[in-house]
């Protein structure tokens, strides 16, 4: 039997019933944190790997291997990292009318967590964000009449299979006046998106296993929508007097279409008036083993 896949079977079953008794409150957080101190025993596991193969007996190099994984969980176990979970703070995430803005480019780079984005008030953007683990970063820059927004969520850890009981909330705001160019990179995460109502030019979505639901409006003469995901539960609403495009990469994942007529042409899905319609959305969807629902309204 191969020893490489001895090892990573060892270590495979000893993750799988740490994080098991991590969720049911058998371990603490800084259990984690002292089992990451040792990740360099990574590299001492596979040089004693490639050094066993010139070797007559090998099960000298397995016992120590074995042996060097084991010594991890007991230390991390018994000599936790002391942890004191944060509390949650609120960040205010306004940022106010510029009458000179004629386009704005927002980018989300976040971990796990919920987020929101609709329609707000007179403000560029509105809204909060709120935390128990991490904090928000903002970066704001103009380049003529355009304005360039970025919010960073910056912590410790960006998904919640470590730290237990994280929260993390973004509720955003937006003028239904401004043309915005959207981007969002954002982990194992709950993502609204309700933008019917917000002139949309682009949108690019790059998540983990998440679910994912957005409402597109049409103030736009031609949206451009991208949606790179996981395993995740996608539901897209588009209105009925837009002209409709749609590609799939994913042979795995699931397509229903509900309340709208698309004719497949070639590798894509479109409505038939598409062409000579004057309101166009183009979605490009790559996902992995996912169910992908689209609804006309």
């Amino acid at each position: 039997m191969n020893l490489l896949n001895i090892i990573w079977g060892i270590i495979l079953i000893f993750l799988g019933i740490t994080i098991i008794a991590s969720k049911f409150g058998y371990l603490s957080q800084g259990f984690w944190l002292r089992l990451l101190d040792f990740w360099p025993l990574i590299f001492i596991i596979i040089g004693l790997n490639i050094i066993s193969k010139n070797a007559k007996r090998r099960l000298p190099f397995t016992l120590i291997i074995l042996i060097l994984i084991i010594i991890p969980f007991i230390v991390a176990i018994v000599n936790p990292v002391p942890y004191v979970k944060q509390q949650e703070v609120r960040e205010d995430m306004t940022v106010p009318f510029d009458p000179s803005v004629k386009e704005v480019f927002l980018n989300i780079d976040g971990g796990a967590g919920n987020f929101r984005i609709s329609r707000g008030g007179k403000d560029i953007s509105s809204g909060s964000f709120s935390s128990n683990y991490a904090k928000l970063i903002k970066e704001i820059s103009k380049k003529g009449e355009k304005l360039h927004i970025k919010y960073i969520t910056e912590g410790i850890f960006k998904r919640d299979i470590i730290v237990r009981d994280v929260k993390t909330t973004m509720n955003l705001l937006l003028n239904d006046d401004i043309p915005y160019i959207i981007g969002l990179k954002i982990g194992a995460s709950s993502l609204d998106l309700e933008l019917s109502s917000i002139v949309v030019k682009e949108l690019k979505v790059d998540a983990g296993a998440s679910s994912i639901d957005i409402k597109l409006g049409n103030k736009s003469p031609l949206q451009y929508v991208s949606i790179k995901a996981g395993a995740s539960d996608i539901n897209i609403r588009v209105p009925k007097n837009s002209g409709i495009k749609i590609k799939f990469d994913g042979g795995l994942s699931s397509k229903k279409f509900h309340n709208i007529e698309l004719i497949k042409r070639d590798d894509t899905y479109e409505t038939e008036d598409y062409e000579s319609s004057n309101k166009k959305i183009e979605i490009d969807i790559s996902a992995g083993v996912s169910s992908i629902d689209i609804y006309g309204y």
